[in-house]
């Protein structure tokens, strides 16, 4: 199943779980969280990796489904959130729930997700032993903590300009990695299969951490119409990028620090930021190209794309691996404006 279907399959699946949990609850609060259900990570990568993994370990879709289910609903609960942290008024090319309903509302639809989300890994078949069932579990709960930890760690480094390569590592495999590798494990947990689960662990780990430098390279070249949201969030945020931190504290132009320092942690609330973004996004990305800091972030990401790819070699070939390997190549995809041009 291609990705695009499976999102549509997987959002009208959730869509209906939740749906019943919602029946009695107030229509403005069920509004809300369908409505952040819509909006917050629209493809689905986590089910469909879900998906790939059971195919692998031979398990049926109606048994990892809980888990395909409590990882979108936590990644969901923490992009809302996430919203009224970083003060984004725009998600997937709409205006985000914090835009609509504030922040108040905007946490405690993420707390409700989460809830329902960890109630989903108590959804055990009958079929599936205790034991089997509680290490799959775990290892979402244990990502999905990790993710909330990173996040904090992310947060305390907020206009930090010196953060290092290493620790941007680090945070990207808490925060992304951990959650990418759940959703490749749980299934070969589930089935006993504990080569399968290794060599997935392994991919799942260079994944998520070129998942997420992906995402920082998509931020500050991407347009606001491509990317759904506010471009150059990092920048403005003082958040940990990995373009950012190859300008400030490894390459040696002087023009790509200066430029980024400008910049760096000035806040959404400058209106002038805005009115002259593309102006300051065009300045950017050249001094961003002449430092290499654009290059090496694209090297990096393709680098750990590799590794994947290497770790998944291990497991025996079938079309749910070729699937996992079109996967990857996506991920490693990556077109700068100025190619086109």
């Amino acid at each position: 199943m291609k990705l695009e279907q499976s999102a549509e399959t997987a959002t009208r699946q959730l869509t209906a779980y939740l749906k019943a949990h919602l029946v009695n609850s107030p229509p403005r609060f069920r509004e809300d969280v369908l409505y952040a259900i819509r909006l917050a990570s629209p493809l689905r990568e986590r089910t469909y990796l879900v998906r790939i993994a059971a195919h692998m370990a031979g398990v049926a879709w109606s048994v990892v489904r809980p888990f395909a289910f409590a990882a979108e609903l936590f990644m969901v609960s923490a992009l809302t959130a996430d919203d009224a942290i970083d003060g984004a008024d725009r998600r997937s090319g709409e205006p985000s729930l914090f835009k609509l309903k504030g922040s108040a509302h905007s946490f405690l639809v993420a707390e409700w997700l989460h809830a329902v989300a960890n109630a989903c890994l108590t959804e055990k078949p009958s079929t599936v032993t205790e034991v089997r069932w509680r290490e799959a579990a775990g290892e979402f709960r244990s990502a999905y903590s990790s993710l909330i930890l990173n996040q904090y760690l992310e947060s305390d480094e907020q206009n930090n300009p010196d953060v290092t390569l290493e620790q941007l590592d680090m945070l990207a495999e808490g925060r992304t990695g951990g959650l990418l590798t759940a959703c490749l494990t749980a299934p070969a947990a589930l089935a006993g299969l504990r080569d399968l689960k290794k060599s997935l662990k392994e991919t799942g780990k260079w994944l998520g951490i070129a998942f997420q430098h992906r995402d920082d390279i998509l931020d500050l070249i991407s347009a606001p119409e491509v990317l759904g949201k506010p471009i150059m969030l990092d920048l403005f945020n003082g958040q940990p990028n990995i373009v950012l931190s190859h300008a400030l504290t490894v390459s040696t132009d002087r023009s790509a620090r200066e430029i980024v320092l400008k910049y760096f942690g000035v806040g959404l609330s400058n209106k002038g930021i805005f009115e002259h973004g593309p102006d300051i996004q065009g300045d950017l990305l050249s001094a961003l190209r002449k430092s290499g800091s654009l290059q090496y972030a694209l090297e990096v990401v393709r680098d750990y794309c590799a590794r994947a790819r290497q770790a998944l070699a291990h497991v025996p070939a079938s079309p749910a691996r070729e699937e996992l390997y079109a996967f990857i190549d996506l991920v490693s995809y990556i077109e700068f404006p100025w190619e086109n041009r």
